[in-house]
C-alpha cells in the first residue's frame, strides 16, 4: 500500500496509520523555530526602535515585524534543530511508555 518516490523511499498512503515522514516533521520544526527566532529578534529590535524612538503605534509595527521576519527567516537556514528535537521527543515517549508498562 505504499508508493516509491524518486529516492526509492516508500511513502505510506493516508489510509495507513502513519503518513508523516520523520524528515517532513523535522523540516516543519526547523521552519517553525526559524520563524520564531526571526519574529522575536525583529520584534525586540522594532519595539526598541520603532515604538520607543519613532513613537509608532503597535498596529503599524506588528505587520512590519511580520513581513520582515518572513524575509529574514531563510537567512537562518543554518539552524537544524528539527532532528535533535524530534529525537529527544522520541526518547521521552519511549521512557514514558516504559514507565507505563511497569
Amino acid at each position: 500500500m505504499s508508493e516509491k518516490n524518486q529516492l526509492g523511499e516508500s511513502t505510506p498512503k493516508p489510509d495507513e496509520k502513519v503518513f508523516i515522514s520523520s524528515n517532513l516533521l523535522a523540516n516543519y520544526i526547523d521552519i517553525t523555530i526559524r520563524g520564531l527566532i526571526a519574529f522575536l529578534t525583529l520584534g525586540m529590535f522594532s519595539y526598541l526602535v520603532l515604538m520607543r524612538l519613532f513613537n509608532l503605534p503597535i498596529w503599524i509595527v506588528l505587520p512590519i515585524i511580520f513581513v520582515a521576519s518572513l524575509f529574514i527567516s531563510p537567512y537562518l537556514s543554518k539552524i537544524q534543530l528539527g532532528e535533535k528535537i524530534q529525537d529527544k521527543y522520541d526518547d521521552f515517549l519511549r521512557k514514558v511508555i516504559k514507565i507505563l508498562k511497569r
